[in-house]
């Protein structure tokens, strides 16, 4: 049970993220409180969403994203509202939909805050070895990729190693 919160609060910060997008870039420690608790509630969130089109808009504070950007920061936008819309609160998003509603954010705020390529937390669920239960595995884009490389080579190195190679 202790696990599931540390999750909540993770994915509460989480959504307020794109609620600070908005905001003036100097937070004090009770408006980031406040934001972060107002980004519990669909309704909370719907609003700063609709700041964040707002300012997509030429003149905007994002008007710098191009076409395909405003598209995904758009259909990212969308897709958390739906899923908290579906489920109220993110205290009651299920596991896969926490998952859903971290990657959506964190694809809109790298776009938003002109994150460098690689920075972007990216959530997984894998099954253990030796295990049934699957967990949830966050990382950056960097740290996946250099998984995947070394995975790639360790098999490259097992394959030749079976054909008498060295």
């Amino acid at each position: 049970m202790s696990r599931n919160r540390g999750i909540t609060r993770q994915l509460l910060a989480v959504v307020a993220t794109i609620g600070f997008a908005v905001a003036a870039p100097a937070l004090s420690a009770a408006e980031s409180a406040s934001a972060r608790d107002a980004a519990q509630t669909a309704a909370a969130f719907a609003k700063q969403a609709a700041q964040v089109r707002e300012q997509m808009r030429p003149g905007g504070r994002y008007e710098f994203l191009d076409a395909d950007q405003r598209a995904t920061v758009e259909r990212d936008l969308t897709r958390i509202g739906e899923l908290l819309d579906k489920r109220g609160t993110v205290d009651g998003l299920t596991d896969q939909e926490q998952v859903e509603l971290i990657n959506a954010q964190e694809e809109a705020n790298a776009l938003l805050t002109r994150n460098k390529e690689g920075n972007r937390m990216v959530c997984r669920y894998e099954q253990p070895t030796g295990s049934r239960m699957r967990t949830k595995v966050c990382r950056t884009e960097a740290q996946w990729a250099e998984i995947e490389r070394t995975q790639q080579d360790d098999f490259q190195r097992a394959a030749l190693q079976g054909r008498g190679g060295s």
